[in-house]
């Protein structure tokens, strides 16, 4: 049986969906209890919400339970923080609490939880500090400035729920590659949609590199870069395409080079095409073979095709990304353009993937997993002929696993349901899956735990759930229920 009895709990509440589901015997004299639920780390200038729950108090038609709930600490600076705020709940209902965070600093906080009629308790649980209380989104009107060109921005202060925030006064500059302050704005004001806006002249002859617009709100610092270069902008472009991906089994897989001017006039020329392995290596000097290159003619596209595994004498141990270079140089004036390509080689061109529905099984209850046969540019497998072989089992024992067969939907994915056993001896749950000549074995799923060996499960049943609309949920438990306590909370965004 699981019961909350005279214990808090405080757990993190930044789920899109989360529900705190708590159980009690269908017998009659259940002890009177509480539920505290609230987020594990306070922020600065944010809300605070605390939800509290109170159940099977004395004459619950008329009781009501006093609770006081109170962050306070200390700060860094030797600041001392106490935000408090009391409220009274009904029997069987649940209270949503709000504490208005101010200009916190960092340092070491609590929340204390603490009631005082008809039931007494009295938990303090510690709050880890995260600074960024606002996010700011810094754009410029293009990506690259030339000397004498006149930089315009803007800078987006928004709240944890991603909606324009008013904050009162910013600090705003741009520094240049050496990072000279160009230009500064001391308390700036943004607008009612939380928006400032500026701009800056490039002089002539500028430092170049990477300038960068800083933004201080509140003491919480955002920056975003942008390019100041001399350049010329190129007479032609060279476009290299690649499939998707390839196998070492494959063949030849084929190269196609488009060199183009910007009017869209086809480049006459030579292009070169170098293949070659990218290398991750811990030494000084990796393993380097000798890449593969190929000159040809060109007339504004070119193809070659070349086995690539063959011709740079690879093996299907493991998956290697290929790098394709290439280089075109104008039949008349000699000019060179060039662009690089890489792909990702396989040794099966389709993959299978496990989806979790939960880090644990839990005993008595259906374990529901999907398994995603898809090729290996993401695209679901369609094949009618060829079915999905599954082994599996709730032990280590996989001569004893189970053997279940499943054809393959249009979505490529495919539903798995394990009927869990509940004794103690069943501790995890063995999954291997195999497509035509591809085995794959999973990561095992261990048992969950539970002080009481009881259990809960929960899963969404509205497909697709909808604002203002009906969620529907299913749950399953291993004993009988009275009555759930549940919260819903929405997405916090950071």
């Amino acid at each position: 049986m699981l019961k909350t009895t005279n214990t808090a709990r405080l757990c993190s509440l930044w789920q899109v969906l989360l529900l705190s589901l708590h159980l009690l015997a269908a017998v009659s004299d259940a002890k009177p209890s509480y539920t505290v639920i609230a987020p594990d780390v306070v922020r600065p200038n944010t809300d605070y919400f605390v939800a509290v729950s109170v159940h099977d108090l004395p004459d619950p038609a008329n009781a009501q339970q006093d609770v006081e709930l109170t962050i306070r600490g200390r700060s860094d600076q030797g600041q001392t923080i106490s935000i408090r705020q009391e409220t009274t709940v009904s029997s069987d209902r649940t209270q949503i609490v709000r504490l208005r965070i101010g200009d916190l600093g960092d340092g070491a906080y609590t929340l204390t939880a603490r009631g005082r009629s008809p039931v007494t308790f009295d938990q303090t649980q510690e709050l880890s500090y995260v600074h960024k209380g606002y996010s700011v989104f810094i754009q410029t009107d293009k990506a690259i400035y030339r000397p004498g060109n006149q930089v315009k921005f803007r800078a987006v202060v928004v709240g944890p729920d991603l909606r324009p925030s008013v904050v009162g006064s910013i600090d705003v500059s741009v520094s240049d590659g050496a990072g000279n302050v160009v230009r500064e704005w001391r308390r700036a004001f943004p607008t009612l949609e939380g928006v400032f806006a500026g701009e800056v002249d490039v002089a002539g002859a500028p430092v170049l590199g990477d300038w960068n617009i800083t933004v201080d709100v509140s003491g919480q610092v955002f920056h975003r870069s942008f390019l100041v270069a001399e350049y010329v902008i190129p007479k032609f472009g060279v476009d290299i395409k690649l499939p998707h991906f390839s196998t070492f089994s494959g063949g030849d897989l084929s190269v196609t080079v488009d060199a183009a001017y910007h009017y869209g006039g086809p480049v006459k020329g030579e292009a070169t095409v170098t293949i070659f392995p990218k290398y991750k290596s811990s030494y000084l000097q990796p393993i380097f073979s000798d890449p593969f290159r190929r000159v040809v003619d060109i007339d504004g596209t070119a193809e070659i095709k070349v086995n690539v595994a063959k011709e740079l004498n690879l093996s299907d141990d493991y998956a290697r990304e290929i790098v394709f270079d290439v280089q075109v140089k104008e039949e008349l004036t000699e000019r060179i353009q060039n662009n690089t390509a890489s792909l990702l080689m396989y040794k099966y061109p389709y993959k299978l993937e496990l989806v979790k529905t939960a880090d644990a099984f839990k005993p008595g209850m259906p374990y529901v997993a999907y398994l995603k046969v898809a090729t290996q540019d993401d695209k679901p497998v369609q094949d009618d002929l060829n079915e999905v072989s599954v082994n599996w089992g709730f032990s280590a024992d996989t001569s004893a696993y189970n053997v279940t067969s499943h054809s393959i939907p249009s979505d490529g994915v495919i539903e798995l349901s394990f009927d869990s056993p509940t004794s103690p001896l069943n501790d995890l749950l063995g999954i291997e899956a195999t497509y035509k000549d591809l085995t794959q074995w999973f990561s095992t799923i261990p048992r969950a735990v539970s002080p009481s060996n009881n259990f809960i499960q929960t899963s969404l049943l509205t497909p697709k759930p909808e604002v203002g609309k009906n969620v529907r949920i299913g749950i399953k438990t291993t004993e009988p229920i009275d009555w759930i306590s549940y919260q819903v909370i929405k997405n916090a965004i950071y």
